[in-house]
């Protein structure tokens, strides 16, 4: 009787562990995650379309070392300022005849302009009540360098002071007359606030390569990316799209969840050692209860 419980009792705890454990590996794959401008997240800021297009995305930027700039176009969207050696990276790889699509937070995109060398002044969100899709701060620009019109989500204007020796800084998108500046946030007009066209993209010429930093919280983000593909498209005729993701490794969960994925779902590498680990599983718990009976 003794023999009996101690086998049933092991049995039991092998089926607790094995089930643990295969609800720790399948847990990335099954918990939907929602952060701005994460590869595989589908709400408003999240960049689930730039990545079905078939962009590969970077867990950290020091693999633009190993990138042929003037094949590539590089995409980073920051809620954080970047570090000193992101930032680095980024300017570095543009320097060498890459292109890169920056854009993001106030302070993100503040920081990229002081990092150059260039005096800058933040003027306030941007809402266009006129020239708009769906809700005043689905903002239309005109960008007369392009040839197009853009629609970007939370537009702000940032008014370049000064310019420095070697960096090149010319305005790439305006917002139309009717637009204002929203200095209280309120959404609405109030008596005072600045009406006008304002400037809310840059082109920044760094040696070979170019930057284009748009002052907005999303460009290539799903709320907007419908409209802009045909630019991307232009933009990156003869280059792949590299979709920055460095921040992730921040947090575990964001992290493992893009090792394990594709644009298309778990990544057939991850399916098999799942297949795998549950094929095991289920072998071990046959034989103990083969030998339990």
């Amino acid at each position: 009787m003794r023999v009996l419980l101690r086998r049933s009792t092991r049995l039991v705890l092998v089926y607790i562990v094995a089930t643990s454990a295969l609800i720790a590996v399948a847990l990335p794959v099954i918990l939907p995650v929602s952060h701005n401008y994460y590869a595989l997240d589908g709400a408003r800021l999240g960049h689930l379309k730039l990545a079905k297009r078939g962009s590969a995305w970077l867990l950290t930027l020091r693999d633009l070392q190993g990138v042929e700039p003037g094949k590539a176009l590089l995409v980073v969207a920051r809620e954080e300022p970047l570090g000193y050696d992101e930032l680095e990276q980024v300017v570095e790889f543009a320097r060498r005849g890459g292109v890169v699509v920056f854009y993001g937070s106030e302070s993100a995109t503040k920081q990229l302009f002081e990092h150059l060398g260039v005096a800058v002044s933040h003027l306030g969100s941007v809402v266009d009540p006129v020239f708009s899709v769906n809700e005043s701060s689905l903002v239309l620009v005109s960008t007369a360098s392009l040839n197009t019109t853009l629609l970007l989500d939370s537009p702000y204007s940032i008014q370049v002071l000064g310019r420095v020796e070697g960096v090149d800084v010319k305005p790439l998108a305006y917002t139309s007359a009717l637009s204002y500046i929203d200095s209280n946030s309120d959404g609405e007009y109030s008596v005072g606030e600045p009406i006008g066209s304002f400037p809310v993209a840059y082109s920044i010429r760094l040696g070979s390569g170019e930057l284009l930093a748009f002052c907005a919280r999303g460009v290539l983000t799903n709320s907007v990316f419908s409209y802009n593909v045909n630019w991307l498209e232009g933009l990156a005729t003869t280059r792949s799209v590299l979709l920055d993701q460095s921040w992730a490794r921040a947090s575990w969960l964001l992290y493992l969840k893009l090792v394990v994925s594709t644009p298309r779902g778990a990544s057939p590498l991850y399916i098999s050692l799942l297949a795998a680990a549950l094929a095991l599983v289920t072998t071990y718990a046959y034989s103990a209860a083969h030998e339990r009976s």
